[in-house]
């Protein structure tokens, strides 16, 4: 049995997400990743350097993660329905990362610790969310994870700073903030005074900015210009009004303590404990504490005052399979002494995902009161569309006549367009992504940091035809249109 186990767990983590997928509605950022690989595709069908420009004219992120979800689409499209399709990629992907936090965690704490920490990642209700999903944040956090097992590796054997150069790689062609890998563990290395990393970070520049250059179409051309243009993305982003403890904050990030504040408000309460605990056992063990200083550093980046900080948890992604070992490490202690019952410390986060499902993304914990409490403290419910699902869509199109304009706000003007694109739309109605005066339908989509005037007027004013809610709590309303 303990010969299959990892294989069960990779098994058993791919079929409870594949059936709990039903019911999560299109998030705002997977109609660009459903769109964009097409125009890899075809690109690639008659490659010209001279139509790179044409084909790619702006891209906010590397490739890498929209192959991945590409690809899937091209494999699994003929006999499943296309944002499904898409999203198989995440959920295997999603299954490797376990395994991967299976495998650490066993090499580094024991079978036990092991075991514990991959169903704890899985059992994390909001990372459990991102893992249906068809964006970018699963592959990153997995690459993430398994560079730094690379270098941590890669301090005894060569092959594996190879192959942290080459992983490392992966990592910053998904996203650019692959790129906060790399400081914590050179602090790390000057810290604990090892002078065998250095071969790790010759490859890593080396390799790992070959790699990024060679995945990315985009930088083959007028290269300095293109990767000038990214970096200034990178520092100058869009800010996104946020919700937060009852304020809206619109020209500036919410205070340093977001990213902590919502650890301790999204993270089941037993998991934090034991990470906690895992604090103290570590403490002692400075090869252990490689895998502490990545996570400090990424949430320190994020709690810089001019920081991105939105999305919940999304945007440090990457440190919660570090949390999960780390809680494993806090598990072994308690293992020690109360044996298998200590996996009875994974029930509440179960309970939680099957009383929640599909609205993982809105879990809030019982130190905060759970859902309700959040709402009373002022915390922002939902954010990324994933409320807006079928349940809604039916209610729509049985209450409305064919090729109506319909509002739905807060949206992506993609997104509104990929509902009737997918087919959630039926009878040529027509999905806006701004309030209309001629909109037959208001759809509102619980997010307050992007209420504008007409949002607050119609909550005020207009009584919901339709009201999804979860816990008591409302997270998307219906109303009649024509709202002046």
């Amino acid at each position: 049995m303990r010969k299959w186990e990892g294989k069960l767990l990779w098994m058993g983590s791919f079929l409870f997400l594949l059936f709990t997928l039903k019911g999560i509605g299109l998030t705002w950022d997977e109609p660009f990743y459903m769109l964009y690989p097409q125009k890899y595709f075809e690109w690639f069908s008659h490659p010209k350097f001279s139509s790179i420009e044409k084909f790619f004219p702006d891209e906010v992120h590397p490739p890498l993660g929209k192959y991945i979800i590409g690809t899937s689409i091209r494999l699994f499209s003929w006999f499943l329905p296309p944002l499904v399709a898409a999203r198989v990629s995440i959920i295997l992907l999603s299954a490797s990362f376990i395994y991967l936090t299976y495998w650490i965690g066993k090499a580094i704490l024991g079978r036990e610790a092991g075991i514990f920490s991959a169903l704890n990642l899985l059992l994390m209700p909001r990372v459990f969310g991102h893992m249906h999903l068809a964006t970018l944040d699963i592959t990153l956090s997995l690459f993430f994870l398994l560079a730094t097992w690379a270098f941590y590796r890669g301090l005894e054997e060569i092959k594996w700073s190879l192959l942290f150069g080459v992983i490392w790689g992966l990592c910053i062609s998904v996203k650019a903030s692959g790129l906060f890998l790399l400081p914590p563990l050179i602090l790390w290395s000057i810290l604990a005074k090892r002078k065998d990393s250095l071969k790790n970070f010759f490859f890593a520049f080396t390799i790992s900015p070959l790699l990024f250059f060679l995945l990315w179409p985009r930088m083959w051309v007028h290269t300095f210009f293109h990767l000038r243009q990214y970096i200034y993305h990178q520092i100058y982003r869009l800010h996104i009004p946020v919700y937060y403890f009852g304020k809206v904050y619109t020209h500036s990030p919410p205070p340093w303590h977001y990213p902590w504040i919502m650890l301790l408000f999204t993270l089941p309460p037993v998991t934090l404990f034991l990470i906690l605990l895992g604090l103290r056992k570590i403490k002692g063990n400075p090869d252990l504490q490689i895998f502490i200083f990545p996570p400090l550093f990424f949430l320190f980046l994020v709690s810089l005052p001019q920081a991105a900080k939105s999305d919940g948890i999304r945007l440090f992604l990457p440190v919660f399979p570090f949390l999960s070992i780390l809680a494993g490490c806090g598990f072994k202690f308690l293992y020690s002494k109360i044996k298998n019952r200590g996996f009875l410390l994974l029930l509440p986060s179960f309970v939680s995902l099957l009383l929640l499902h599909p609205y993982y993304l809105s879990y809030y914990n019982l130190l905060c009161g759970g859902l309700k409490g959040a709402e009373k403290l002022g915390m922002e419910i939902t954010y990324w569309g994933d409320a807006m699902n079928m349940k809604v869509f039916n209610f729509i199109n049985t209450h409305s006549p064919p090729f109506c304009t319909i509002s739905f706000y807060p949206a992506g003007h993609l997104q509104t367009k990929f509902y009737s694109i997918l087919g959630f739309l039926k009878g040529g109605r027509k999905g806006v992504d701004t309030i209309r005066e001629n909109s037959f339908l208001i759809v509102l989509q619980r997010r307050e940091g992007l209420f504008n005037e007409k949002c607050r007027k119609i909550l005020k004013e207009s009584k919901p035809l339709y009201c999804l809610e979860k816990d008591g709590v409302w997270l998307v309303y219906i109303f009649k249109g024509k709202v002046d």
